[in-house]
């Protein structure tokens, strides 16, 4: 099946909820033990362009938003772009029958995504160390990360007007 080109308002759309979503992926909610979780919007965003137009979100721009949220993050340098781009990897190879998929199966799609690449930054973050970190925080992210996927779909399908409502 031959993709279609994209349009100005998809590309302009691409870009502001990524932007929007490394914002959000930030946002300082306390400090120390008592820091809320706060979902990776990040990867929601990918995930879903990603399955729904996957000629927005080509390897380069993969590797730049990997880039920059690492940047922002403050872990090992290049850890969160690897692992953006490994488990971006998994989500392009079944774009075309998730695309057509129900929600349910897009969602555990998004959830292995989601585990891949928090799984590949915790080893990554961990090597430096000689000893592996703590995975309580970075599961607890990757539960509040999984159940914030289905608002973000949801308001992307109906406000955007993308994929299958």
């Amino acid at each position: 099946m031959k993709q279609k080109s994209l349009s100005v308002w998809t590309i302009i759309a691409i870009i502001v909820t990524t932007i929007t979503g490394l914002a959000l992926s930030a946002l300082p909610l306390g400090a120390g033990s008592g820091a809320t979780i706060w979902p990776n919007f990040t990867l929601c965003v990918v995930f879903f362009w990603l399955v729904h137009r996957p000629l927005g979100m080509p390897t380069l721009a993969i590797l730049f938003i990997g880039l920059i949220g690492d940047l922002i993050s403050g872990g090992v340098l290049g850890a969160g772009m690897l692992a953006l781009l490994i488990g971006s990897q998994f989500v392009q190879a079944g774009a075309k029958a998730l695309v057509r998929s129900a929600f349910g199966v897009r969602w555990f799609a998004f959830v292995g995504f989601v585990a891949i690449v928090f799984l590949i930054e915790w080893i990554l973050n961990s090597l430096p160390r000689w000893s592996p970190l703590p995975i309580s925080a970075p599961f607890a992210q990757f539960l509040v990360t999984v159940i914030a996927y289905a608002p973000v779909s949801i308001l992307f399908r109906k406000v955007l007007r993308v994929g299958r409502t």
